[in-house]
């Protein structure tokens, strides 16, 4: 399954996946990091 992350509004830098792939961080330009649950 795809989703868009629409919350996310700021130029995203980096996106990367937990060990056991059940959260997934994404860090934008201005430096916030986003954990999202991934289902």
């Amino acid at each position: 399954m795809i989703k868009t992350l629409k919350e996310h509004t700021k130029i995203v830098r980096s996106v990367t996946f937990s060990p056991n792939g059940k959260y997934l961080a994404v860090g934008d330009i201005c430096g916030t990091v986003e954990i999202w649950r991934v289902l």
